[in-house]
């Protein structure tokens, strides 16, 4: 009578329970323990022991034991329980360009909703001070508005390639340096070495006493580890600065593609770089401050000091 799929989990809970099988005794009594727990009956049910198979490490096998029900009910049994579990619709994704700017006006989040099967992005206008007045505005026109002001944050190819190479000649030259400044200290412990073996020596010949040894030991350990975080340090070094710089120029080279071309996640990923949180709609116009070193592409003395032997001419050589 249970496997014609007219039976809830409550019914199967109470069945369980008449026949003594709970989830936790009581005094260690069968009756008046705790019900088996749904979610319990529910992997009962999907187990597939019961026709013949198992499950080890997420992988089904045949099993060599001899099957209680066939696969055809198993599958009915399957059947039923899909039909009576609720699916929960996906959360909805997030906007592209929600949560990267905030309200010139009044300061508050910019959300995105969508109408009339266009996306827009206003003021959440939760101010209590301010009375905001901030216009709606449409997801293609702030793109347009982004594209505008990432733009003049782009590196001609000319510029990041001569930087690029001039990168490369600096991590040669400090490669070079510092695989000098390394070996002379590598050298150093190994005279250090040399000395600790002198020093047990003397202390078996009895040149030395024991308070002596531990004495001059401490010394050249406690040097011993300092040479060795100068190694660790010098070869750090390098890459403490060099590869964001790289990175950055690699960024900086591609932004005007982004501009252009790229995605809106894409976009927002730039303006987030540039930018951070300092990006602001004011009257459908997106402002927003630089930080650095993004800003310093927009000071004159930059790309005065970086025009390229080539004389190609800075995107903002207006200002």
């Amino acid at each position: 009578m249970y496997a014609e799929g007219d039976k809830t989990l409550e019914v199967m809970q109470i069945f369980f329970a008449d026949h003594g099988i709970f989830s936790k005794k009581i005094n260690g009594q069968c009756k008046g323990g705790l019900k088996l727990h749904m979610d319990y009956i529910r992997r009962f049910l999907r187990n597939p022991f019961y026709y013949g198979h198992f499950e080890y490490a997420g992988e089904l096998y045949e099993g060599k034991h001899p099957p209680i029900i066939t696969k055809q009910l198993f599958d009915k049994v399957q059947a039923v329980l899909e039909g009576r579990t609720h699916h929960f619709p996906q959360e909805r994704q997030p906007k592209p360009l929600a949560g990267l700017f905030r309200c010139g006006k009044c300061g508050m989040a910019i959300t995105a909703e969508v109408q009339k099967g266009h996306t827009y992005y206003r003021c959440t206008r939760k101010s209590k001070v301010t009375k905001c007045t901030e216009p709606f505005i449409r997801e293609e026109v702030l793109a347009q508005e982004l594209s505008a002001i990432l733009a003049p944050y782009a590196l001609p190819d000319g510029w990041a390639d001569e930087m690029l190479v001039m990168l490369e000649n600096e991590r040669k030259d400090l490669t070079a340096t510092a695989r000098s400044t390394v070996h002379g200290k590598q050298a150093e412990i190994a005279e250090i070495g040399v000395k600790m073996q002198r020093l047990v020596e003397a202390y078996l010949e009895q040149l030395i006493d024991r308070p002596m040894l531990a004495s001059q030991k401490a010394e050249l350990l406690a040097r011993k580890k300092t040479l060795q975080e100068q190694i660790e340090a010098c070869e750090d070094n390098n890459k403490v600065w060099l590869e964001p710089y790289r990175n950055w120029i690699q960024t900086a080279k591609n932004m005007g593609k982004i501009a252009v071309s790229g995605s809106l996640i894409e976009k927002k990923a730039a303006a987030a770089q540039v930018f951070g949180s300092n990006l602001y709609l004011d009257s459908k116009k997106a402002r927003g401050s630089a930080s650095k070193p993004w800003s310093l592409l927009m000071e004159k003395p930059f790309y005065g000091g970086m025009v390229p032997s080539s004389g190609i001419e800075p995107l903002t050589s207006g200002l």
